[in-house]
């Protein structure tokens, strides 16, 4: 059985490159297990075949190079399952945002594929909505209808009790039914489209 390897036959073996070997060299992950001190080649030992095998699958779990060298430093397994733990809640989270944000673009190609179902004169599109939730802020008595409460509910929903809220970037108004059957447009609200439910009420006024 051969003993030691080049860093070319390295390379061809695990596909990494002379580059990647050197640098794991100079920032102290994995060190040569010697070195000609004639030629200066460096040669791998048989067994850190294996540790260069497990230092590219904890990359490909998310672990950087410092938390990959803490892991491999460490005789026992107590680092590792401790980064294994934070690198699972980091995926819970990432995941949870990449279901937010698919549900986000499905809504947004649901909204904009409605501009070819039944077109009818003066109406850009028809459709129905099922539950919807909004966070509106009131229009006030005389007020004009731009910019107002536009920009009340950007500075309401900048605070902090409302930044586990899920928005939409699809905004409008509420209008009055009555005036509107009169031929009046009366805004009572500016809203913006919520994703979901709120978990709680505290922040919805």
């Amino acid at each position: 059985m051969k003993e030691y390897f080049t860093i070319g036959e390295i390379s061809t073996l695990l596909g990494l490159s002379s580059h990647t070997l050197r640098y794991y060299d100079k920032i102290g992950l994995l060190r040569p297990s010697t070195i000609n001190e004639k030629t200066g080649y460096r040669y791998y030992a048989y067994h850190q075949l294996f540790t260069l095998e497990r230092i590219r699958h904890l990359q490909l779990l998310g672990f950087d190079l410092d938390e990959i060298h803490d892991i491999i430093s460490d005789s026992s397994t107590d680092t590792l399952l401790r980064l294994l733990d934070r690198r699972k809640r980091e995926l819970s989270a990432e995941l949870e945002r990449l279901s937010i944000l698919r549900s986000t673009v499905s809504n947004y190609l649901d909204y904009y594929r409605h501009t070819d179902d039944g077109i009818l004169p003066g109406v850009p599109f028809k459709t129905h909505y099922g539950p919807r939730y909004l966070f509106a802020e009131p229009y006030r008595p005389g007020e004009s209808v731009c910019y107002t409460a536009g920009y009340r509910l950007m500075v309401r929903k900048s605070e902090p009790d409302c930044a586990r809220l899920d928005f939409l970037r699809e905004i409008g108004l509420l209008l009055d039914y009555s005036a509107l059957l009169d031929g009046r447009v009366v805004p009572t609200h500016y809203y913006m489209f919520l994703e979901k439910k709120p978990e709680t009420l505290a922040c919805v006024r």
